[in-house]
């Protein structure tokens, strides 16, 4: 039930360990110890497109907007009629002024040319940024990262699933970690919000709060914290 289209990267070795975690739970929803007890049942195909890497000096190594511009075109008009959603846990740091990103304007470009989906992460919050939750989330860096002003595009927020009386959010609260909107133009962003994980009080991460997913390695369960994974 896994089909992979691995596109062969130039200059770098992938890194996995991000990309598989997020399409683990892609593919399996929300996972628990509960669904890890009975045979794991992919609910899609899956589509591998490695951006992020180790180049030969051992840095880490992330697309530039122009590349990632690039990468997207191409996958895109070769798979489009046979990859009509695609995942982008992936974004910049800096919050979203008034006027749509190249990336995202491209994102939008595609899904109306070839009515596809693009799945968004809001983006993370680094650090607390006054009184929780209202300064906060007012915060100015607190705002949703390119490319998630996407018009065209589903942008997906985290919220918390664990209430402890260490965590920052209480249950079905928006995770501390989850940036905000608006978008450009006043438009909702984000549109959904699902299980993201939640960090404590003194913003710390704590596996019991976190979401679960594969890592890498055979059989490897992880935990982690972010948009990415909600």
């Amino acid at each position: 039930n896994l089909v992979k289209i691995r596109i062969p990267p130039t200059g770098f070795t992938p890194t996995n360990e991000h990309g598989t975690f997020v399409a683990s739970r892609c593919l399996l929803g929300d996972i628990n110890n509960e669904i890890l007890s009975r045979p794991l049942i992919p609910s899609c195909y899956l589509a591998d497109i490695p951006l992020f890497g180790i180049d030969s000096l051992g840095n880490e190594v992330g697309p530039t907007d122009a590349i990632l511009i690039t990468e997207i075109d191409k996958f895109v008009s070769q798979y489009h009629s046979s990859v009509r959603v695609y995942n982008l846990s992936l974004g910049g740091v800096d919050p979203i002024g008034d006027t749509v990103s190249d990336v995202a304007k491209r994102i939008d470009i595609l899904s109306n040319r070839y009515s596809i989906l693009f799945v968004i992460s809001s983006g993370n919050i680094e650090g607390i940024n006054g009184v929780f939750p209202d300064d906060h989330f007012q915060a100015k860096n607190s705002r949703i990262c390119s490319p998630a002003e996407s018009i065209l595009s589903l942008t997906v927020g985290s919220i918390a699933k664990i209430d402890d009386p260490d965590g920052l959010s209480k249950t079905n609260e928006l995770s501390p970690f989850s940036k905000v909107g608006p978008g450009v133009y006043g438009t909702v962003k984000p549109e959904i919000v699902a299980h993201g994980g939640n960090v404590t009080t003194s913003w710390m991460q704590r596996p019991d709060l976190a979401t679960l997913g594969f890592s890498v390695g055979p059989q490897t369960i992880g935990t982690e914290n972010g948009t990415s994974f909600s």
